[in-house]
């Protein structure tokens, strides 16, 4: 069957870019296989372009039906007949393949668009360079450790890591 390129790639687009995969697109009888549409797009710079455009759309729209999926609560409660369990009941089945719908879609937005719907990740470096912040305790250790790194002299002498004063009399005298 011979398709017309410009015409079958604007149509399957569209249909990316409201949110269908490309895969489901080309199992529609109607468009040609999905390996022909990729070798189309693969060859092209132009449709390369179209493509990533409509994929962007399709993944706003797939944003757009997390929030229809969450909004809709029709089948959230089923009214029961059974003589031992009769009236409304909450149907947790449908609950939970909402919400796993809902996180699916979530992942997958924040694989293919990380930078617009990925978890913001902000490093921050919580130390202070300002010593009123430390710890008490903290700072007396470090106040020590200055101390007993460079020991000032009554004559203006500066002994580095030396554990106790010089005098002129020599080491220990």
């Amino acid at each position: 069957m011979k398709h017309d390129v410009a015409v079958v790639t604007a149509a399957v687009f569209e249909r990316v870019a409201n949110g269908e995969s490309l895969r489901s697109v080309c199992r529609d009888p109607a468009m040609p296989a999905i390996g022909t549409v990729m070798k189309w797009i693969a060859n092209d710079s132009q449709l390369q372009e179209q493509y990533a455009r409509a994929r962007s759309m399709g993944l706003d729209a797939m944003a757009e039906e997390i929030l229809e999926i969450a909004d809709d609560g029709r089948n959230d409660w089923m009214l029961r007949h059974d003589k031992d369990n009769e009236g409304w009941q909450f149907n947790g089945e449908h609950s939970q393949r909402s919400k796993l719908r809902i996180e699916s879609r979530k992942w997958l937005l924040a694989k293919m668009a990380p930078k617009k719907y990925g978890d913001r990740v902000e490093l921050v470096d919580s130390r202070s360079n300002d010593p009123h912040d430390l710890p008490t305790a903290e700072l007396e250790a470090l106040v020590a450790q200055q101390r007993q790194t460079l020991q000032l002299e009554e004559d203006g002498t500066v002994s580095v890591g030396g554990g106790g004063t010089s005098d002129s009399n020599g080491p220990g005298v």
